[in-house]
């Protein structure tokens, strides 16, 4: 049975349940007891024993999660990698506002364009999320599905 989300360290890689049944990637940029830092994909999770190192450019968020109630989700740790080294890792971050599990999962879902981009009250809450492009911008994913195409 594979490790569950109280037991990620640094450099794992862990899969994301998506609302088709799949699994979305991301990457452990640091750990704490408190937090973890996510590198977040737009990419499929590959199956355990499969797992190659992520290019800065697979990079579309960098979030810190709080811990708390990571003992209960299905994050799958996959294996683990090399983090990519051009994507700054600011442990400040993790002292920050931390992020909820479930607003996680939903940003991944959205990412893969399997839930709204604009289904939060605030419409503009994922791209907030984002990591911001070379020009300071924030570059909505091509695959992102607004509630009206939905």
């Amino acid at each position: 049975m594979p490790k569950r989300g109280s037991n990620i360290q640094q450099a794992d890689h862990i899969a994301i349940p998506l609302l088709n049944g799949s699994a979305g990637l991301a990457q452990v940029a640091l750990a704490t007891e408190r937090a973890v830092l996510l590198f977040l994909t737009a990419k499929p999770a590959p199956h355990k024993g499969q797992i190659a190192p992520l290019r800065a450019a697979d990079v579309v968020s960098i979030l810190p999660v709080t811990r708390a109630g990571l003992g209960d989700t299905q994050w799958p740790i996959l294996g683990y990698d090399a983090l990519p080294r051009a994507v700054p890792i600011d442990p400040a971050a993790l002292d920050q506002d931390l992020h909820d599990p479930a607003l996680v999962e939903a940003f991944v879902n959205a990412l893969h364009g399997l839930y709204p981009w604009d289904a939060f009250p605030d419409p503009k809450i994922f791209n907030a999320l984002l990591r911001p492009d070379q020009d300071g911008g924030q570059l909505t994913p091509s695959t992102a599905r607004l509630t009206s195409q939905m």
